[in-house]
């Protein structure tokens, strides 16, 4: 789960750094973003309930990647990043 996270996150960063619609990230959202890779066993437990059986508004994926999306998507949602949630996993 922990380079799923990764993975994503460093997307979203570079995906930011093209001249794409989405905007260019601030120094403090990246650190945003790269804080989301120290997982914690509770964020790691989200993260096979959002795949497995659903958790909070999340249906249950029934696949790993998209679970991790729909984690990070949730934890940004509380931050300066919530209007570039749709980035995460574009592609």
């Amino acid at each position: 789960m922990k380079y799923r996270l990764i993975v994503e996150g460093e997307y979203l960063i570079a995906l930011s750094e093209l001249k794409l619609k989405l905007r260019r990230l601030s120094n403090n959202e990246k650190k945003i973003i790269r804080s989301l890779y120290n997982l914690s066993v509770s964020d790691a437990q989200i993260i096979f309930n959002i795949e497995t059986k659903g958790y909070k508004n999340i249906k249950a994926t029934d696949h790993d990647v998209k679970a991790v999306e729909y984690f990070i998507k949730e934890k940004l949602s509380r931050t300066s990043l919530k209007n570039v949630l749709e980035w995460v996993h574009f592609a």
